[in-house]
């Protein structure tokens, strides 16, 4: 007893405490911004939707429709739709499942068995999504080409007949899904398998498991969180739009390689309208990159760092544009823009809209995921040095969140120039650059499209090696 009478009793701080979180209307504040976006641009078309799915076809009350909860239309849909539903949930179960094997072997090697060449391989990974989803796209196409040595291959070992063929099958439409997503699956799993305490795993050694048993009692079930959530979102043949950038091609009709040739990066804005369209979606994203990167850092540390009523809500609310079909996105926007009277206004504000809208949610996982992994004694102890809550946040939170953020923003840039589907439906008389691949794939792809390809994944491996050089400096230096 007496060793402990002159100290001071210990009290047991709530849990919202511990974790740095604090209570009052800085939380709402910081959301309202964020909310409105997504309720303006999400929740109001998205149940402008639905209403309308509810429509009685055969009224005449509101320009021929008339809303009577007509859930008939559902049953119609299923059983006129029926095998086109089926054969979408068969491809994406089928995408799915390939994708969390092969990811999961990928980020398991990156996070056990790459030792230094681990953010070589991460970058790997996230380079593609600065290379535009079309261009990626097309380029299975010389891959899987009838005379292509895939082909070729598979007939030579009697895997396919002498007329047998892959492309346009849907053994080519699973491939190509499997790989556009795959890096989706491994960012979560890496996140997620990298946190493991080896420890556990020599634990289980120790303790006479074999590496099977192992595996599946103990590093499965540490990594299932990165299973999950890879699972609901969801390597690149670079080399193929590389060395397409250099074709010489004796007709733009036949997507081959014919003959080496600079010409191509000697006159990048050859093509009519390339070099435009390109701009026009530089402009839009960056401009969307500000405004998402924004709002959804704000977002997230209201839901880190601040207790309110609703978080359950908020979180629901973050999740849904991720999980919502494009499709579904575009169409319900369209709707708003057209029932708002801006039908004939369609353009460059109507698709920045929506770019904000889709790229926020991506911006609050990930900028949450970097506070929420950081120590709150560092800015206690700042704080504890006489740190102003300003200089706490300046010199203290935001040069650790930082990277969270550039992470979100790069993110969101790709995400926003690369769009094809939200961008066609909002985008009226204006031309983005996949709209562009996409309109000069029906006739001929030239050549220099895969110049801007090469220019991008360049770009990015350049940002994202330079970023790591200068972390290590940074290490160095305080070493």
């Amino acid at each position: 007893m007496a060793s402990t009478a002159g100290v001071a009793p210990v009290t047991t701080a709530p849990a919202s405490d511990e974790s740095g979180r604090r209570r009052g209307l800085v939380g709402y504040l910081l959301l309202v911004p964020g909310v409105v976006w997504l309720a303006l641009f999400f929740v109001i078309p998205f149940y402008s939707l639905v209403a309308a799915s509810l429509f009685d076809p055969d009224g005449s009350v509101v320009n021929g429709y008339e809303m009577t909860w007509h859930f008939q239309n559902y049953w119609d849909a299923l059983q006129d739709y029926w095998k086109p539903l089926l054969r979408s949930l068969w491809y994406a179960g089928l995408s799915t499942l390939f994708c969390l094997i092969l990811g999961y072997v990928l980020a398991y090697a990156i996070a056990f068995k790459a030792g230094r060449w681990k953010n070589l391989m991460l970058v790997l990974v996230i380079a593609p999504f600065f290379t535009s989803f079309l261009i990626r796209t097309l380029s299975w196409k010389l891959i899987l080409a009838d005379d292509g040595f895939v082909v070729n291959t598979l007939q030579a070992v009697h895997i396919l007949g002498a007329e047998g063929r892959l492309l346009a099958t849907p053994v080519a439409v699973i491939a190509g899904i499997t790989y556009n997503f795959l890096p989706f699956m491994v960012l979560p799993l890496f996140a997620s398998i990298d946190k493991i305490d080896h420890r556990l795993i020599e634990a289980s050694s120790d303790l006479y498991a074999n590496p099977f048993v192992g595996f599946w009692k103990v590093t499965w079930p540490l990594s299932l969180p990165g299973v999950v959530s890879g699972t609901l979102l969801t390597f690149i043949p670079i080399f193929v739009v590389v060395l397409m950038s250099f074709n010489d091609p004796s007709s733009r009709l036949i997507y081959r390689f014919d003959g080496f040739t600079l010409d191509n990066w000697l006159h990048p804005c050859a093509p009519e309208g390339m070099c435009s369209s390109l701009g026009t979606s530089i402009e839009i994203a960056l401009v969307a990159t500000i405004g998402s990167t924004i709002l959804g850092t704000l977002m997230a540390f209201a839901l880190v760092r601040h207790d309110f009523a609703g978080r359950s809500s908020m979180n629901l609310l973050i999740f849904l544009p991720m999980a919502t079909p494009e499709i579904v996105m575009g169409s319900s926007l369209l709707a708003l823009f057209v029932a708002g009277g801006f039908a004939g206004q369609l353009g460059f504000s109507t698709i920045l809209i929506a770019h904000i809208m889709f790229c926020i949610s991506f911006v609050v996982v990930t900028v949450r995921a970097r506070l929420a992994g950081m120590d709150d004694n560092l800015e206690q102890a700042a704080m504890d040095l006489y740190a102003t809550p300003r200089q706490t946040f300046w010199r203290v939170t935001f040069p650790l969140v930082f990277p969270g953020i550039l992470g979100a923003a790069l993110l969101s840039f790709s995400l926003s120039f690369d769009d094809f589907i939200i961008t066609n439906l909002n985008a009226g008389n204006t031309t983005t650059f996949p709209m562009y691949v996409w309109g000069v794939a029906q006739r001929g792809i030239p050549m220099q499209v895969n110049v801007v390809g090469t220019v991008m994944f360049m770009v990015a491996v350049l940002i994202v090696v330079g970023g790591e050089v200068n972390n290590r400096r940074r290490m160095r230096a305080l070493t």
